[in-house]
């Protein structure tokens, strides 16, 4: 049986990236790692299957490349209670996150 393991996305900030995924949309700290340079990267849980998303630094700074008609992942979605829908867009909103797009 196949099952999602990990997904894992690059940021050019560990800190600020951490603040958005845990503390903005509350998904839990797992684990820290850390080299010679400082943090390397965070895991946060997704949900009670045990897969996790890991948010990496990235080391080349450079402007990202990908357009958004390019080959490749595309989203990742989330799922919610559709009662809490209006409490998340609030949240997201007030926090400086503002939902350009989303489905019904």
């Amino acid at each position: 049986m196949l099952a999602l393991h990990h997904l894992a996305v690059k940021t050019r900030n560990l800190i600020k990236s951490e603040v958005f995924y845990a503390q903005m949309l509350g998904l839990p700290l797992l684990k820290r790692h850390d080299d010679a340079r400082g943090p390397r990267s965070i895991w946060l849980g997704l949900g009670n299957s045990g897969a996790f998303l890991a948010v990496e630094r990235a080391d080349d700074l450079g402007a990202p490349t990908r357009l958004d008609d390019a080959a490749g992942w595309h989203c990742v979605a989330l799922t919610m209670e559709v009662s809490a829908r209006a409490d998340w867009i609030a949240k997201l909103e007030a926090g400086g996150h503002p939902i350009f797009h989303q489905t019904p």
